[in-house]
């Protein structure tokens, strides 16, 4: 009878552990294409289920200021579950003034979010905001950049994407959490008896 409940109870762990995974929210695709004919780039862009990157070097090699589209972006979501979104910027830029530009979003809503960087190395969040369970979905739009003749900007930008779990999956984890708890204590119990 003990045997029966112990293996039970891995079971009802394993399959609760296994639930809890199924419905995580990811990243599934990312791409950056540049547009050359302004700038100087030297990027590549590379993505996991929980972020994104866009790194490399942007550079004005003209003898007069360089100002339009930096490049196309589109980021594949899977939102099964709330998550938060993050944008991080660290790298350094030339020169003694800031450069600005704007990230422009087409889809799913259209909206645009003005920046600076100032001369110098950097190190800061840019963007954070939590997104509900909206199913899967493309962000796409494109960057605008200002440099100044002879500027360069270095990069990451990165995208941080991480779940809220639902009260339900925690649950799910709290009992699976529980099920192998009680079979690693018989377990042991078991043992101690012999």
């Amino acid at each position: 009878m003990k045997t029966t409940s112990i293996i039970r109870g891995l079971l009802l762990a394993c399959v609760c552990f296994a639930a809890t995974g199924l419905h995580a929210s990811t990243i599934d695709s990312y791409t950056f294409t540049p547009d050359s004919s302004v700038f100087t780039t030297n990027l590549t862009e590379s993505f996991t289920s929980t972020e994104a990157v866009l790194a490399g070097t942007i550079s004005c090699n003209s003898t007069t200021t360089c100002s339009g589209e930096l490049g196309t972006f589109d980021l594949g979501l899977d939102l099964t579950e709330p998550g938060v979104l993050s944008l991080t910027d660290v790298g350094s830029l030339t020169g003694d003034s800031s450069a600005s530009g704007s990230v422009n979003l087409d889809a799913p809503i259209q909206q645009t979010r003005a920046f600076t960087v100032a001369p110098g190395d950097f190190d800061f969040t840019r963007y954070t905001n939590e997104l509900p369970a909206l199913g899967v979905i493309n962000a796409t739009g494109f960057v605008d950049l200002t440099l100044l003749p002879g500027q360069t900007l270095t990069l990451p930008v990165t995208i941080d994407f991480s779940a809220i779990p639902e009260p339900s999956g925690q649950v799910l984890l709290a009992v699976a959490a529980l099920g192998l708890a009680g079979f690693v204590r018989r377990r042991y119990s078991q043992r101690a008896v012999r």
